[in-house]
């Protein structure tokens, strides 16, 4: 492939999202086309490049190492583009491009989080940029913005990446609930001895640290969202974790009660990170300071003890 044409792009683009949903026929509905379709397109751009992509049959479906490599360097291909659109735009004085933004789910419910009063700002200015907003667990945020896929991402993250700069933003209130129906939920003095003997729910970017603040070695169920986590407390079978401001609804309307918060509920520091270099589009660096102003206190001293205070206790398990 000497030169990239638009139809280079668009083959590249469909070979992306076949390799992001693992297979052929989970990519039908994200590309609204059949599986012959798209098995054109894949030979098609194989032929283009002269390399085989994937290996697809009975065994599954798998990238070869060589389409491993084509689908990293696409993925630069196509940030190396929204960044010069971006940055063509802002010489015309407006904020043009695609901004790509990665949370948490049930962010959306706390009152603490800065993200809809920032989007607001952001959209009342002159722009005609696109944005992508994705939900995913941490881990998987880290990765997709250290791919560039995304261009920033904000949550409570298990680890530093030095290539991840984390700023932080707020905390988050997480405390420990049985569901109506549960026997915990009118007894009157329920004790960790208690919990650690119940059906316990561990989440699965978490599970070391939710198993190790209760002192139990298994869970008994595992999520990857907290709706799903939501959906096991208020079957009344099971206990675990979530957001305060999550859980308030259910515990106003008597579904939900917390339980040991004086032994169980600990504060989740949230951040913002970002690839370096990222910063230097135009339209991720005005994002990034409309959300700063939107911080629900001063970001001083005060929260940056907080921030460290709770990564020291990250062995005892945040989300």
């Amino acid at each position: 492939m000497r030169r990239v044409s638009d139809a280079d792009l668009r083959l590249l683009k469909i070979f992306a999202t076949v390799a992001e949903c693992n297979g052929f026929a989970a990519a039908q509905a994200e590309l609204n086309l059949s599986a012959p379709s798209i098995s054109n397109y894949m030979t098609a751009l194989e032929q283009r490049l002269g390399v085989r992509l994937c290996t697809r049959g009975r065994a599954g479906f798998a990238l070869t190492d060589k389409g491993a490599i084509i689908y990293r360097e696409a993925q630069k291909l196509f940030a190396a583009a929204d960044e010069f659109a971006a940055n063509a735009g802002a010489v015309k004085g407006r904020l043009t491009g695609t901004l790509r933004i990665g949370l948490v789910d049930c962010m959306v419910t706390d009152p603490r989080s800065p993200v809809i009063e920032a989007v607001q700002r952001f959209s009342a200015r002159d722009h005609d940029v696109r944005l992508e907003v994705s939900i995913a667990a941490p881990v998987s945020l880290q990765r997709c913005v250290l791919e560039k896929r995304l261009h920033l991402a904000i949550a409570c993250f298990p680890s530093d990446i030095s290539a991840l700069p984390a700023e932080p933003l707020y905390d988050e209130i997480n405390s420990f609930y049985c569901g109506l129906g549960h026997p915990f939920f009118h007894k009157a003095d329920v004790s960790l001895s208690d919990i650690r003997a119940s059906r316990v729910i561990a989440r699965s970017y978490w599970r070391h640290a939710d198993l190790s603040r209760l002192g139990i070695e298994r869970e008994a169920a595992s999520v990857d969202f907290m709706e799903a986590q939501a959906t096991l407390i208020l079957s009344g079978a099971y206990v675990g974790y979530l957001p305060e401001h999550y859980a308030a609804a259910w515990v106003a309307e008597g579904k939900m009660r917390r339980l040991l918060p004086e032994r169980l509920t600990y504060v989740s520091p949230f951040s913002l990170i970002q690839r370096r270099g990222s910063g230097d589009v135009q339209v991720v660096r005005q994002f990034i300071r409309d959300l700063r102003k939107c911080l629900p206190t001063p970001r001083g001293p005060r929260l940056e003890v907080s921030f460290a205070r709770s990564r020291r206790a990250a062995a005892g398990g945040i989300r």
